[in-house]
């Protein structure tokens, strides 16, 4: 009887070890994905985001990539950017993805935001910027086209 509460006890402790090990896998891509999501390199971020928004902020992130490779790498404004990321996220993350962005995060909002709000900014945006032409760079550790806007870099 002892031998076979054992040999429970030993697969039981096997399986910990394997889902130990899993999660620990699983914790890491996530750890490296959320450096190549150029957003969420931001000093000021006390609190890394979870697995799920995560994972959401860096499909979110190739959604906009492949728009702009539809739209023949045409660059969109800083709030249209901004929102395409933001679709399906926190309040939080948004409102980081906005400060991160220099814009308010009610522009974010789209019941919130009247197109006239919108419009308004990204004149004022272009004209202050950089005269309206849209700025591309690569973004950090991964090669692809981005705002300068959000190209950020922290020590840790």
């Amino acid at each position: 009887m002892s031998e076979c509460l054992s040999k429970k006890q030993s697969r039981r402790m096997k399986a910990n070890c394997r889902e130990r090990n899993r999660m620990h896998g699983l914790n890491k891509a996530l750890d490296i994905l959320r450096v190549r999501v150029p957003i969420i390199a931001m000093c000021n971020q006390q609190q890394k985001l979870s697995k799920i928004e995560t994972l959401r902020l860096a499909r979110n992130y190739i959604n906009a990539l492949d728009q702009m490779a539809v739209n023949d790498a045409q660059m969109p404004s800083k709030v249209e950017y901004a929102r395409m990321l933001c679709q399906e996220l926190s309040a939080t993350t948004s409102n980081q993805i906005a400060a991160s962005f220099g814009i308010p995060p009610i522009l974010l909002r789209t019941t919130a935001a009247t197109p006239t709000q919108h419009q308004q900014y990204r004149n004022t945006d272009d004209h202050h910027s950089n005269n309206g032409e849209k700025m591309d760079v690569l973004s950090p550790n991964s090669g692809h086209i981005m705002p300068k806007v959000i190209r950020t870099e922290c020590q840790q």
